[in-house]
Parts: structure tokens; sequence; C-alpha cells
């Protein structure tokens, strides 16, 4: 018998994704995981980047640029964002995955009505499950992202030394 491929549908949870996002962060706390698809465009004043909050999470997995176990083997059947930009649709929802299959039971069990989410970027790929639909919403910054403040739990441990031998 041989298995389904995997199966990609263009998953559009708002409106006014044309673009490709340049990178991504992720952010996981228990079961709540966050994650910002980073808008790297040049030629605009304003950048959209695009914040996940998945409320329930079963499983989720980053690969880095040209890390993910199905690259190369599902380039072309990936939904593209349009006719103009052949980029691979940033949200997609994966039917048929080897890793969702793999976790059958358990998903049955504890996660009953878990959908496997992709969230594509140039780097990274995030793979994530979920019984809920997440929050997701735009973010309109006009700063780049390495003018950004980091969040508090990413400062620089050596910051905090030096904070401490000032006292």
């Amino acid at each position: 018998m041989v298995e389904a491929a995997e199966t990609f549908v263009k998953w559009e949870p708002v409106e006014g994704i044309t673009f490709d996002f340049i990178s991504a962060d992720v952010f996981s706390a228990h079961v709540d995981l966050w994650v910002r698809l980073i808008d790297g465009r040049v030629d605009v004043l304003e950048h959209h980047d695009l914040i996940f909050h998945f409320g329930r999470v079963a499983g989720f997995t980053v690969h880095e640029e040209f890390a993910h176990p199905t690259q190369g083997t599902v380039w072309g059947r990936e939904p593209v964002i349009s006719s103009k930009c052949k980029a691979t649709f940033p949200c997609l929802v994966v039917t048929g995955s080897p890793w969702f299959k793999s976790l059958g039971d358990e998903l049955a069990i504890n996660y009953e009505g878990a959908v496997h989410y992709r969230l594509c970027s140039d780097f990274p790929v995030i793979d994530v499950i979920s019984p809920v639909v997440p929050v997701v919403r735009w973010l309109i910054r006009h700063k780049s992202v390495q003018e950004l403040p980091r969040p508090s739990w990413a400062q620089d441990s050596r910051a905090n030394v030096n904070d401490k031998q000032d006292h």
C-alpha cells in the first residue's frame, strides 16, 4: 500500500497576505506558542509582521533554511502567494504528514480535532499541531527588525552581570 503524500491547503487567517516573510521568531510557554512572521521587505515604509498565538499546542518544530524534512520533495506542490509572487504561501494546513500520523493515538485522545499548520518564511519553517485555531493579527511597525527591543527573556545575560556589579 502506498502512503498518501502530504498535501497543502492555503490557509488565510487574515486578509492582506500578498508577500513572503524573511524570517520568524518563536516563543513557547508550556502549551502556548507565539510565532511572529517577520516582514523583511525593503521597498515599504511600514512593515507588516504576522503574529500567531496558539492557545494549545500538541507539538511544534522549527527547521532552519534547507533543513526541513520535506525540503526539495514538495517544491511545486505548495500553494503560492499569487501569480505575481511565486513564493510559497506563508500559512498552510498540512494533511497526510508523517509527523502528524506518528502522533496518532496521543492526538486522538488528548488533542481531538488537531490540525497540522505550517508557517513558512525564507527561514525558518515552523510546523505546529494544535486542536485550537490560533488567534492571528497583523503587527505594523515603522522600525527595522534589528531596531526592535528583544523580549526580556532574550536579553544578553552579560548585561545583568554588569548591572549587579555597578550596585
